[in-house]
């Protein structure tokens, strides 16, 4: 089975008085093991809070779920 990597990142960012930040789940890559996938999040230094390693066919609604 195949692992997407996703991460929470910002996305945009504001320059006004009023700072102001979007963020979004993000797919950095592919892996071929769930552990490689988390692996790569390390090496990425990620929090474990703000990355995902989703089965391919699951799709971002498994996010939501937890999976």
């Amino acid at each position: 089975m195949t692992y997407i990597l996703v991460i929470w990142t910002i996305v945009a960012a504001g320059g006004t008085k009023a700072y102001a930040r979007d963020f979004d789940w993000r797919p950095i890559g592919d892996f071929r093991t769930k552990q490689d996938c988390i692996e790569a999040a390390k090496t990425l230094s990620v929090d474990e809070n703000r990355f995902r390693c989703l089965a391919k066919g699951n799709g971002f609604d498994a996010i939501r779920k937890g999976q």
